[in-house]
């Protein structure tokens, strides 16, 4: 199992016909916090003429408002566009200053899905997967290649030199063996891994990040 969502919060601005959009996302641990978020931004862009927002989490709460504009053509497309993108545990809103010209139905539903798709493309990317910890303790000389060929197969997540190279890491479930056989056949069968607890780990991936890892 894994998913992605925001690391962290972002804001994009879209202009369209003298309306402006400010679109805000932010990365959320639960439903609540997202709610907060969404009142806050309300809060501090109060003077604005509408302040929409989805939030959706990987539990399946979900909630989406088009805060005045005709049903269907802010809300829903905000949701829309985080699931087609594939975020979760996200909450994102759209906060509109109408410039005098109205933009119909379909102006307004792609007005608030490309303000959402814009600062969503914009924030930095987390990916998490259901992981393996594990530790392995391994002579100095052997700390790099090993280190390397564990975060070809998962991620690397901390190291202890006092006594030799103590290498901490995490890799998807079900690749136990792998990473077993990896470190037998590095070590010559003299290292043997300690496995820990399984938990949702971030894993930096360049396809989300603009290439910075």
């Amino acid at each position: 199992m894994e998913y992605l969502t925001v690391e962290g919060s972002e804001e994009a601005r879209y202009e369209i016909k003298k309306s402006v959009f400010i679109g805000r996302i932010k990365g959320i641990n639960s439903y609540d916090e997202g709610m907060d978020f969404v009142k806050r931004t309300a809060k501090e862009f109060s003077d604005a003429t509408h302040n929409c927002y989805a939030v959706i989490t990987r539990s399946g709460e979900q909630k989406f408002s088009d805060d005045g504009e005709p049903q269907g053509t802010a809300g829903q497309p905000i949701l829309q566009t985080l699931k087609r993108k594939g975020l979760t545990d996200v909450a994102c809103v759209v906060t509109r200053y109408f410039g005098g010209i109205k933009l119909g139905a379909s102006g307004l539903t792609s007005s608030y899905a490309e303000s959402a798709s814009l600062v969503a493309d914009k924030a930095e990317k987390a990916l998490y997967k259901e992981s393996r910890t594990g530790f392995v303790e391994v002579d100095y000389a052997l700390y790099r290649p090993t280190a390397d060929k564990l975060n070809a197969l998962g991620t690397v997540t901390g190291t202890d030199f006092s006594s030799g190279a103590k290498i901490y890491f995490a890799i998807p479930t079900g690749c136990e063996g792998k990473a077993a056989d990896l470190i037998s056949a590095l070590t010559a069968g003299k290292a043997e891994v300690s496995f820990g607890e399984t938990k949702f780990i971030k894993y930096t991936n360049s396809l989300f990040n603009g290439g910075k890892k």
